[in-house]
């Protein structure tokens, strides 16, 4: 059997788990009771992880030359972690098998992506078509979650568990990428003085902050100021919609714009995108405004695996990766937590949005004057 159907398998269970947790799982510890600290605690985790064990696993993979081996064995103990969510009677009971889920989930998608181009070889710019299944699923684990969340609150927690468990199962399956059994010696000194890795990430910290905000807290968002549930779903659906149109339509963006273009424009979408979600408390401005969301990841998404696949030192690739969405998924969503733990318990969650708007324009600026210079 090929292996582009596999991956594609492992996108939809493995994208689709997060989509079933993490937009509705601020409001499920919510509806159960959950003090704000606790809410920020757990999120917290998450982004720590991808920080912490993100650059490691992929070391380890480019080290050690077993790239399979490792995405396996980080698999299977990602889907014990979200079967022990799940079954947790409360939040305290998650803190472990929380941190347990984070900490191996991080290396996941970026050993994955890694795997995907390298197996698509010579038809690269082919890998959003590839990957725009996980957002399909995402999409259908979002509205379902959005129907099931009032009436079953632990549903997202239960969701990720069984979507990770088939994402473990199709990980077992994979094949190891080219040169598997090459062991390297990933220098991270030379890696973090890249000329494109490090202008990279650091705007990417910046526009992982400002998305990490709305896909942690944009449910509580939408509860606090008074609209019903199906507007976050709606939201999410409207972005990851335009999302699978950019990654269907990828390898054509790519040839005519070129992966720069791509990712400025992902980045100035933030502003505006922000500003009418601090600003205009109505559902359909506020669903209207997350089709946005489309360019900032979608075009983000396509652009950045595209220009590390060109760009990462040879020997590297897994280890460059990881370190980009440490970055992106890691600092700048432990920031972003840390910013709305100051903020939330102090001011209403349009205020939020509104220094996500300005983090975004500095973003932006430093994509423009940056990013022109690959």
């Amino acid at each position: 059997m090929s292996a582009i159907p596999r991956l594609v398998a492992w996108y939809v269970f493995a994208v689709g788990s997060i989509g079933a947790l993490h937009p509705f799982f601020g409001l499920a510890l919510d509806r159960s009771g959950t003090p704000d600290v606790a809410k920020t605690l757990l999120f917290a985790i998450f982004p720590a992880a991808f920080l912490l064990a993100g650059p490691l696993w992929g070391w380890v993979a480019d080290r050690t030359g077993k790239p399979a081996l490792v995405l396996r064995l980080a698999s299977i103990l990602t889907a014990l972690g979200a079967l022990g969510m799940a079954l947790a009677p409360d939040w305290r009971w998650m803190l472990l098998p929380a941190a347990m889920l984070a900490l191996c989930r991080a290396p996941l998608l970026a050993l994955v992506d890694v795997l995907t181009v390298r197996t698509l070889d010579d038809r690269a710019e082919s890998y959003g078509r590839l990957r725009l299944w996980g957002s399909v699923a995402f999409v259908v684990a979002v509205w379902w979650m959005g129907r099931l969340v009032d009436a079953h609150p632990r549903a997202p927690m239960i969701g990720g568990a069984v979507l990770l468990g088939g994402a473990a199962l199709v990980a077992l399956t994979l094949p190891a990428p080219p040169n598997d059994a090459l062991a390297t010696k990933p220098d991270f000194r030379t890696l973090m003085r890249h000329p494109v890795l490090l202008p990279l990430s650091v705007i990417g910290l910046l526009h992982g902050l400002t998305t990490s905000v709305y896909d942690y807290l944009f449910s509580i968002h939408v509860d606090r100021i008074g609209l019903e549930p199906w507007v976050t779903s709606y939201g999410f659906v409207s972005g990851v919609g335009v999302e699978v149109v950019a990654m269907a339509f990828a390898p054509f963006l790519l040839r005519r714009f070129g992966a720069v273009p791509l990712m400025i424009a992902a980045v100035c979408s933030g502003p505006p995108r922000w500003l009418i979600t601090a600003l205009w408390p109505e559902a359909i401005p506020q669903i209207a405004a997350q089709a946005l969301h489309g360019i900032g990841f979608g075009c983000w998404w396509i652009g950045s695996i595209s220009l590390l696949a060109e760009r990462a030192p040879e020997g590297m690739r897994n280890s460059a990766q990881a370190v980009f969405m440490a970055a992106c998924y890691g600092v700048g969503p432990l920031v972003a937590m840390l910013m709305a733990a100051v903020v939330l318990p102090r001011y209403d969650s349009p205020t939020l949005f509104l220094i996500n708007a300005a983090i975004a324009a500095v973003a932006s600026v430093g994509a423009v004057r940056y990013f022109r210079r690959f």
